[in-house]
């Protein structure tokens, strides 16, 4: 079916009574009369009606339907064949495209109020109402709601349109109502919208991010500083000057610092550096053990405070049990210098602890300190930062007195030699700590890399998403209207990963510009054909190095362009506070965090993933899990087809090869040997054995 709608049929000699092109046009005149609208708005309106019309060859008195009062999605396919009627400017096609959404629902409202309608819940119930109010004079709905133990403004709701879930509370709801009014059973009830069959509710997710927490924060207590000392806190400040931008640092005697070899880059939006806030919440880790007590019995006194004041009291017991994970060195916080945090000798005590309280730890605690001390380090260039550290022996020098400059020169040869042992010996606890964690899916994401399908569990995820479509207009003001705002946008952000699996970044920070330039198109872009597409810099992704050296400019699922355009032009405005152009916002119109993205993600995955053998205790995946999850699926229906891989996660070769190719020596001889088979006659003339 290619979309088009049979207009003549729908459209010619419509008789008496029928809802025309002329009767809407004089409904919607009837809000100039009333000051609602502006008469110049109103002549606009009517241009763009009338060269819609026309374009499907139709009149006045041409019934609107079906091109006119149809659902948002349908009216978007209606669009896209107008345009490819019409031969207007693209100026004039974007506001008649505006325009004509107001038709289209101003024609549904018409429909909806003079037309033939299917009954619901709320038609039902006020004619149920209204016969008993006649029956029982001097009662109202809410004596209705009284008598039935029903919430006054859950029956002033279900007549006013709402139409609930089939959830328990609602059906009894129901069934009192029907009792109260007289109905037959399940006259209500059988018209509540059908519960979707969600996995889990929210109440268990709440609780299963609270075990998460505590699992990783030990009952929730928390041993990281929320303010550092002065020097520190300047210390870390420089550094992220350092790393982030192009300004030049001295030392104290006025010399230039060398420059980094490698940079973190900068959000273009907000400034926010990411590299920063993860190296920071590893030092700060580290931080926080070197300041928790070095005996048992401070640990346990310690926990027993704490847990006080953060709300989550312990019992002596538990505190005891917990005590040997939470004991650490003891170092008032105000005596912790940078040099404490590159001293190999507590950097080992900390990585064998850590390894007791989670099992593992990752290399990056050590080459966060390497990067401190190697040659041209950050660190190694400033002796200073170690002379409040007894035990790098270097004792402060004032650069004002005569021989100072030479003093610190001296101080600069003789920490520079320190941490080029001190390089060696971080280098030597490498072997000590589990390799970076590799973009290989495992652990709980394997079983579902496992299935022979593994995309029918994103399609899955999709389709009960879609199941949960809520009651409401998307306008402005109106209830409902934001809720079903975040339907479509958790929607549009489900199908795009999908469709298009990029980082989670370049979804939080894509942009949509209303008038884009040739210069800044922004990310997501209609092109005038109605083709929606992605365009990215290259500095817009983590691997610009790499693959991304090139712009990404390719064209999104046609699939998507009736959703996109909803979700752009009709729910993403009701989010939206203020000019941004963010295309994926938060219900407070803001920007998404990573986390807030990844939360997201968890929380819809969650309520709707199927249970998997292997997996009885998934709560669901993260935004960067279907990455791995299309790249499987695609190479388990195409074998070794790695190029498109390549195309689809917009990623070197080299890596798909790396984190993709799991195929061992064995199976690339066995296809080798089939395809020889092929090429070489079997021997022949054994008989002699």
């Amino acid at each position: 079916m290619d979309g088009s709608v049979p207009v003549r049929q729908a459209g010619r000699s419509a008789p008496a009574g029928r809802l025309t092109f002329k009767v809407l046009k004089a409904a919607r005149e009837k809000l100039v009369a009333s000051g609602q609208l502006g008469r110049k708005a109103f002549a606009s309106d009517v241009s763009a009606l009338n060269n819609f019309a026309a374009t499907h060859d139709l009149t006045d008195d041409d019934a609107f339907a079906p091109l006119l009062g149809v659902s948002d999605e349908e009216f978007a396919e209606r669009l896209r064949e107008y345009e490819s009627r019409a031969t207007v400017s693209a100026g004039t096609m974007t506001g008649y495209r505006s325009r004509l959404r107001t038709w289209n629902d101003a024609a549904r409202e018409l429909s909806t109020r003079d037309g033939p309608r299917t009954a619901l819940l709320s038609d039902v119930l006020s004619a149920a109402i209204d016969a008993f109010e006649r029956k029982n004079l001097g009662t109202s709905y809410k004596q209705v709601a009284e008598r039935a133990g029903v919430h006054p403004g859950t029956v002033f709701k279900w007549r006013n349109g709402a139409r609930p879930f089939s959830a328990p509370n609602s059906v009894k709801y129901a069934g009192s109502l029907e009792r109260v009014l007289g109905l037959p059973p399940k006259t209500l009830s059988s018209l509540l919208r059908p519960k979707t069959q969600a996995r889990r509710s929210r109440r268990d997710l709440v609780r299963r991010r609270k075990e998460l927490n505590n699992k990783v924060q030990l009952n929730g207590i928390r041993f990281r500083p929320k303010e550092l000392p002065p020097k520190l806190a300047a210390f870390f400040e420089r550094l992220k000057t350092y790393k982030s931008t192009a300004h030049v640092l001295y030392d104290l005697i006025g010399g230039p610092l060398e420059r980094p070899r490698k940079t973190w880059r900068v959000q273009r939006k907000g400034g926010e550096v990411p590299a920063y806030d993860l190296y920071m919440a590893r030092f700060l880790t580290r931080i926080g053990w070197m300041t928790l007590p070095s005996s048992l019995e401070g640990a346990v006194l310690y926990l027993l405070d704490t847990g006080n004041r953060v709300g989550q009291p312990l019992s002596p017991e538990m505190a005891s049990s917990l005590a040997p994970v939470f004991m650490g060195k003891g170092i008032p916080l105000e005596d912790v210098t940078p040099a404490h945090l590159v001293d190999p000798e507590l950097l080992g005590e900390f990585i064998e602890w850590r390894k007791r309280r989670n099992g593992d730890i990752s290399k990056e605690y050590v080459q966060d300190a390497l990067m401190l001390v190697t040659p041209g380090g950050f660190l190694r260039q400033q002796p200073e930062c170690a002379w409040d550290y007894a035990k790098t022996k270097l004792s402060p020098v004032d650069v004002t007195a005569p021989e100072g400059e030479d003093d610190y020169a001296q101080r600069s040869a003789d920490w520079a030699k320190m941490c080029g042992r001190w390089e060696k010996q971080l280098r030597g606890l490498l072997p000590h700590v589990t390799r970076k964690r590799s973009r290989r899916a495992r652990d709980k994401l394997q079983p579902i890399l496992a299935l022979p399908e593994p995309m029918s569990v994103v399609k899955g995820v999709i389709e009960a998403h879609a199941a949960t479509k809520p009651v409401g207009r998307l306008v402005k003001g109106y209830s409902g209207a934001v809720q079903l705002a975040l339907w479509y946008r958790d929607q549009v952000l489900l199908r795009m990963l999908a469709s298009n699996p990029l980082r989670n970044r370049n979804f939080r920070e894509m942009r949509y510009r209303e008038k884009p330039t040739q210069e800044d198109r922004g990310n997501l872009y209609r092109t005038p054909e109605g083709a929606w597409r992605l365009h990215y810099e290259p500095h817009e992704f983590k691997n610009e190095a790499g693959a991304a050296s090139e712009t990404y400019d390719v064209e999104v699922s046609k699939d998507l362009w009736a959703l996109i355009e909803l979700y752009i032009f009709k729910a993403r405005p009701i989010l939206l506070e203020g000019d941004s152009e963010l295309v994926f916002v938060s219900r407070t119109g803001k920007a998404m965090s990573r986390v807030t993205l990844s939360d997201t993600i968890w929380i819809l995955t969650s309520m709707s993933l199927p249970d998997i053998p292997g997996m009885p205790d998934v709560f669901g995946f993260r935004s960067h899990a279907f990455r791995h999850l299309v790249a499987t699926a695609w190479l388990k229906a195409n074998p070794e087809d790695y190029l498109t891989v390549k195309h689809i996660l917009h990623d070197t070769l080299e890596t798909v090869l790396k984190n993709y190719a799991h195929d061992r020596p064995d199976d690339g001889l066995t296809r080798y040997n089939n395809w020889l088979g092929t090429q070489l006659k079997p021997p022949q003339n054994l008989d002699d054995a």
